[in-house]
């Protein structure tokens, strides 16, 4: 099993927005990247630091528990044509002559 990342970024003040940088697995070309993302909680103005943090912790849930889909490292085409045909389909018997 994979190890598990467990995310815990604390939201910044930038002009009047709290904002929650993070980093989030994105695939390209069948390669697992990690990319560095931005997300914009609320104004400064409508919310606290400790309500940032929450919102933050609500935000980031589904990634910390395994939940988030991090997306396909395969094609569906890509797995036809390499996995099944050769080694399922290949060992499928052509017909069956045997009674009903």
């Amino acid at each position: 099993m994979a190890r598990r990342r467990n995310q815990n970024p604390k939201p910044r003040k930038e002009g009047k927005w709290w904002v929650l940088y993070y980093w989030d697995d994105v695939f390209e070309d069948g390669k697992r990247d990690r990319k560095r993302k931005r997300k914009p909680l609320a104004p400064i103005e409508t919310m606290g630091k400790k309500e940032a943090q929450k919102a933050a912790s609500e935000f980031l849930r589904p990634m910390n528990q395994g939940f988030h889909g991090v997306g396909s490292a395969m094609s569906f085409r890509l797995f036809v044509e390499e996995t099944y045909k050769p080694g399922v389909l290949a060992h499928l018997r052509k017909e069956y002559t045997g009674p009903i």
